[in-house]
């Protein structure tokens, strides 16, 4: 979606519409603050560690986590919805089959 923008704002995440920059949703993230990972661009789902897990959600609702894994590990990657790690020379995980559409 290249008219949108995706930033952390303070204490949330905030999805933005180009050029205005108006806000079209925000995920409040100020328990124990957020990180951006990033996003798919196959699935266009939003990876983000927040607290002591990873979670996913659709990038057009931030409010809703579809997937969520206990993880301390905040350089994680999602692509075609399979969590990419860097650690102990690397570790694929396919979330499909437990994301909550």
């Amino acid at each position: 979606h290249p008219d949108k923008l995706l930033l952390r704002v303070g204490s949330n995440i905030e999805l933005r519409q180009i050029p205005d920059f108006n806000v079209i949703q925000t995920l409040d993230v100020s328990e124990n603050g957020g990180f951006l990972c990033n996003i798919d661009p196959a699935s266009m789902n939003l990876l983000y560690h927040h607290c002591d897990s990873l979670k996913v959600c659709k990038i057009n609702n931030l409010s809703e986590t579809i997937f969520i894994i206990k993880s301390y590990e905040k350089t994680c990657k999602l692509f075609n919805n399979k969590l990419l790690t860097y650690g102990k020379g690397g570790i694929t995980f396919d979330i499909t089959p437990y994301i909550n559409d």
